[in-house]
């Protein structure tokens, strides 16, 4: 896949079209069909308009609100016959002629760096008359009672039949310094509309000391209660290396196991929480 645009600034550099030319093409060894090669392209052509309206507060706090609306449409398009196998993305048909519309919205507090993002993307695609289900994504980092706390809301709503198709929601809480958690929810239906899973998600980081860490992290099927996955990790900081004492247990792979990994220093990451270290790690 590849895009050519051509940004140009109008009003005061207030408004910017963007005209752009884009050329996508697949091609699948095998398909459904295992006796069958698959190949699809398009070229195809569009402008987006934009633009960015902002206001600072009183108090110094930032608004700013970025709506846009594109229009695209095929100058030529072709497929073989047959269905790739879904595995991705990258097997959904190509999107034909659209209209997408949307904005991004933030708030922020330079002071305190509390932060309030939401973007709302939409799509109706011509060739079937539909609008196709609305993408919305909020977050929210800051502090509530002096301690940090990070709120994220990820999901899809088909407008039509007027239900929720996808919901992930995570809430990360630092309870004092050095232990924090997060919880989540997870929910999201198939092609057909009927529940392909749900579950709870729970994880936890405690820093005993400035040596010792412990991390346990949980995920839970509220379908049939079955127990999705479990880890927890003792972390021991040597002035060299780290060393992970690891204990997990993932459904499907045949019981727990147990690891131990030694990693120097230089170069070395801890898995994130989630997203509660997005706020706390550019403060620490």
């Amino acid at each position: 896949r590849h895009r050519l645009e051509l940004p140009t600034r109008f009003a005061n550099d207030g408004v910017q079209v963007t005209p752009f030319l884009e050329l996508a093409g697949t091609a699948w060894s095998e398909g459904i069909d295992p006796s069958s090669s698959l190949h699809r392209g398009a070229i195809s052509a569009g402008a987006e308009l934009s633009t960015t309206l902002w206001r600072r507060g009183e108090g110094g706090a930032i608004h700013t609100v970025a709506p846009y609306i594109s229009v695209s449409g095929d100058l030529w398009s072709g497929a073989s016959e047959g269905e790739p196998i879904p595995l991705d993305s990258m097997e959904d048909s190509l999107p034909g002629n659209h209209v997408d519309v949307g904005f991004h919205s933030r708030w922020s507090e330079g002071r305190t760096g509390e932060v309030v993002d939401l973007s709302v993307f939409g799509r109706y695609a011509n060739e079937t008359g539909s609008v196709l289900p609305l993408e919305v994504l909020g977050e929210y980092l800051g502090e509530v009672g002096g301690r940090p706390v990070a709120l994220q809301h990820d999901s899809r709503y088909d407008l039509e039949a007027r239900e929720t198709l996808y919901s992930r929601v995570a809430l990360g809480l630092e309870l004092r310094e050095g232990l924090a958690m997060e919880t989540g929810f997870h929910h999201g239906k198939d092609a057909q509309g009927k529940g392909l899973f749900e579950a709870a998600s729970a994880a936890a980081r405690w820093r005993i000391s400035p040596k010792w860490e412990l991390e346990a992290r949980q995920t839970v099927s509220l379908i049939d209660s079955e127990r999705l996955s479990e880890r927890l990790v003792l972390r021991r900081y040597g002035h060299d290396f780290v060393l992970d004492v690891e204990f997990s247990n993932r459904s499907g792979e045949g019981g727990s196991s147990f690891a131990l990994s030694l990693s120097p220093v230089v170069g070395w990451a801890s898995d994130r929480l989630g997203i509660l270290d997005h706020w706390l790690t550019p403060r620490r």
